[in-house]
């Protein structure tokens, strides 16, 4: 029922499945397994801006994970900084910065303070605190992010948008 869906042919019912496939996926899934099928079936409904039918989803997928894994588990950072992106994609930045901040401690702890996906987190909050009219945090954080993407040699597209957003901080705080 879910696969091969028009994004702009989304019904009730590929609503529905995808609610119902999560509940039974519960059972037969270990949570990282589980993450992953959440992840890539959700995908959809976020890219139509269908955030209010995958937002509960990840809500639960972090409850079922602080109960089965431990507290530092990578799992925990991915799903916190979906719920993170969902707060910001509705405008409640507070709340994003909330779950970006967990997300990020956790990515630090388990895979170093200079790796591409801490580089990812910051990048994200680079945004949040950007809308929050923060400019200097933006500012500091996307330095981090662009340091960290061209000490580890990433492809230049990753480069040039973490220099944007800098540039852009720059040129609002003039």
């Amino acid at each position: 029922m879910l696969s091969n869906i028009d994004v702009k042919n989304i019904t009730e019912e590929h609503k529905t499945a995808l609610m119902e496939g999560f509940y039974h996926a519960n059972f037969a899934l270990e949570p990282s397994e589980l993450l992953k099928w959440l992840i890539t079936t959700s995908e959809l409904f976020d890219n139509a801006a269908l955030w209010s039918i995958s937002f509960p989803l990840y809500e639960e997928m972090l409850e079922i994970q602080e109960t089965k894994l431990p507290s530092e588990h990578i799992d925990i950072a991915v799903t916190l900084h979906k719920i993170a992106a969902s707060y910001y994609r509705k405008g409640k930045y507070k709340d994003a910065l909330l779950f970006y901040l967990r997300s990020l401690e956790i990515r630090e702890r388990c895979l170093g303070h200079e790796h591409p996906d801490v580089a990812n987190v910051l990048s994200s909050m680079v945004w949040n605190y950007f809308q929050m009219g923060e400019y200097n945090k933006a500012l500091s954080l996307g330095n981090r992010s662009l340091k960290i993407l061209k000490a580890l040699g990433t492809e230049p597209l990753s480069i040039a948008k973490a220099s944007n957003a800098v540039a852009v901080i720059h040129k609002k705080r003039s």
